[in-house]
This record gives structure tokens, sequence and C-alpha cells, in this order.
């Protein structure tokens, strides 16, 4: 793109703001040359393309190629913005500490370009998604003794409580999950770092028949000691062959749980910071799972980062 005034080549960073003018004293030169070339002319017809609230005209006038500016999306907006982002965290990873406080030399420590992808994954979006059509890579046994899971029609059935292998490092997220039950009841475990220390919810059928009723129990199990045990009964309809939509959200010391669309309880605690997801179905329990997706960094920022390439890995897709 070449400068309506200069005639010269426009940088690229001034191109995401102006694409017509290679800087601002250039335009307004450019719009003063346009006013004088507008008081010179005879031809008072060329009133009719002149835009007033830009004094920038339509037709050439006098050798200059003028056009009315458009108006920048929100795509440019964005694209600039996100720009600047990369490279402001790029120039700050350059010089950025290791765990211990102390810089490390590029020579014993990453390279800047590792570093650099590192950081910005860390501000992107994550997503976890998984049907178990590929088996149960993806879940490590957390280490507790008991009856494995199993498959059937394409489900997984959970039994000992396994984890997400890829959750394990986060500590707020959006879980979705879609079960169905056929006996007593099946449970999941948050901010679950193994079998001692996590927090737990389960779906419970309290009264099993053609129209069953049902509680949400959690608690917390911590250093391997169950507490602030809880249960709310989800007041819905339900049937035998019910699937039920779970959607948790975890952020901070808040957690909050809806089932089937309708919120069933919100509470807070503070004893897990960090830790991933898992599932379990205790004796005499047995449910099928449909699909889990884990959502982590849903901002406009981090969507951005994915969209750029900066996306951690994530677990076989759900469709």
């Amino acid at each position: 793109m070449l400068c309506l005034y200069c005639q010269r080549k426009i940088g690229l960073l001034r191109r995401l703001t102006d694409s017509e003018y290679c800087s601002q004293p250039h335009r307004v030169a450019a719009r003063a040359q346009s006013a004088r070339a507008l008081r010179d002319s005879r031809d008072y017809d060329i009133f009719a393309d002149y835009d007033e609230e830009s004094t920038v005209f339509v037709k050439p006038i006098h050798g200059i190629a003028s056009k009315r500016p458009q108006s920048q999306s929100s795509l440019t907006s964005t694209a600039a913005f996100g720009l600047l982002l990369v490279v402001g965290v790029f120039v700050a990873t350059l010089g950025m500490p290791e765990g211990s406080g102390r810089q490390v030399p590029r020579a014993e420590g990453r390279g800047p370009v590792d570093s650099f992808r590192s950081t910005i994954r860390s501000y992107a979006t994550v997503k976890l998604q998984d049907d178990f059509k590929s088996g149960l890579g993806s879940w490590a046994p957390s280490g507790s003794s008991g009856r494995d899971w199993t498959f059937k029609d394409g489900f997984a059935r959970p039994a000992k409580l396994r984890l997400w292998k890829g959750s394990l490092t986060l500590a707020d997220y959006s879980l979705e999950f879609v079960s169905e039950i056929e006996q007593k009841g099946l449970g999941w475990a948050y901010r679950a770092k193994d079998s001692r220390n996590y927090y737990a919810n389960k779906i419970v059928i309290t009264k099993p028949g053609p129209l069953p009723t049902a509680n949400l129990v959690r608690y917390a199990m911590v250093n391997g000691i169950q507490r602030n045990h809880s249960s709310t009964p989800l007041n819905m309809t339900l049937r035998r062959d019910t699937l039920y939509k779970v959607q948790m959200t975890v952020k901070g010391a808040d957690f909050s749980t809806a089932v089937n669309g309708q919120m069933v309880e919100t509470w807070s605690d503070e004893s897990l910071r960090t830790g991933g997801v898992g599932f379990f179905a205790d004796n005499g329990e047995v449910a099928s799972l449909r699909y889990v997706q884990l959502t982590d960094k849903d901002t406009v920022i981090g969507r951005f980062l994915s969209y750029l390439g900066f996306m951690r890995p994530v677990s076989p897709a759900m469709f």
C-alpha cells in the first residue's frame, strides 16, 4: 500500500489503523491540500461528493486520489490488539525468571521461542473433549483399589476413580458431561490431585422405579478424610432412562452445578486450589458416560490466541 500523499510504502503497524497515509502529518497535509483545491475550483458541483465530517473527497481533485475512509471492523481491532499482546508477551518472556525467581541464561534454559510459545499457551483457551471412542488412554487410575471401568454399547462405565490426564494441572474451568444412570448413582471429582484429595459430586437415586427421585450429593475428600457432606434434592421430573446433562463451573473458591439446564446448587470451599476432573462409581452403582467436555480460560483473548495456533493439545474430539 502506498501513501496517498507522498506515494511511499505504508508500514505494517501503520496499516492496522490507517491504510491511506503513512503518518498523521501526511493525512493532515492531504486534507489541507484538498480544502485549498476546493476553494480554487470553479466546478461547485464537486460539493456533492464532499464529506463534511472527514473533509476527504470521494472524487480525485487536482491529482490527489482520495476516497471516503471505511470504518474499521471489529476484526481489525481485535487483530491489532492481539498482535500487540503477542509482541508484548514475547518481549516480557525473554527476561522472564523461572519458578525459583532466578533468571535462567538462554544457554541453560529453554530458548526464547519455546519460552514465548509456553507463555502464550498459558493464556490460550483450553478445550478438552472425549467420547471414549478411543478407549481410556486419557484417563489415569488414581491409585484407588476396586473394579475397573468397562464399556457397553460404546459408552464408558466408570468404577474406581480415574482422572483425566489433560486436566490435572488446571484450576478454574467449566465441565460438561452427559450420563445415564442405570443403578443407584454416579460420582465425579474435580480439583482432584489423587485418590485422597478431591471434591466430589454424586447424583444418587433415592427412590428407584419408573419415576425415580434423586439427590445431588457433594463432599470434600482432604487427605483421605471426607468432610462437608451435603445433599440437595433434584426438583425435576425424572424417568428410569433419563439422560443427565451436568454443567459445572469451578472458579476460585466458588462452585455451581446445573442438571438438565436447572441450577441445583452453588457453594464455596477453599480446601483445594488446583486439580483435574475424574469419574467414579461406588459398589452397586452402574452408569454410562456419553461424552465429557472441559473448557478453561474461555475469554475473547484466550479464543483469539487459540485461533492463532497457540493452543494446548486436546483430547480426542467429541465429534
